[in-house]
């Protein structure tokens, strides 16, 4: 039913500057129907972890998003999906 995605600090910030305008459009498309194909975002959590060797702590974002394609015939095991190519390099041989 939902999607967990890794998010740089870029998307962080707009998500962190622009939760007013985000908020009061997935209102509208609750609401008052208005079409969208913009996945709702369920939450923005921040993960750290600290490392017993190590004095810093790593930190990760994650935004929790709506599975759009949810219904369609999911398999029983949860699947992992590269959306950005961030896994492999994004460039496609010629």
């Amino acid at each position: 039913r939902f999607m967990l995605k890794a998010i740089n600090r870029a998307e962080v910030k707009m998500l962190s500057t622009q939760h007013e305008a985000l908020f009061w459009f997935v209102d509208k498309v609750l609401f008052d129907k208005l079409p969208s194909m913009l996945v709702q975002v369920v939450g923005l959590f921040t993960v750290s972890v600290n490392a017993r060797s190590k004095s810093k702590a790593s930190r990760r974002t994650f935004v929790v998003q709506r599975n759009l394609r949810f219904s369609f015939n999911h398999p029983r095991k949860p699947c992992v999906f590269d959306l950005k190519g961030v896994g492999k390099s994004r460039r496609v041989p010629s």
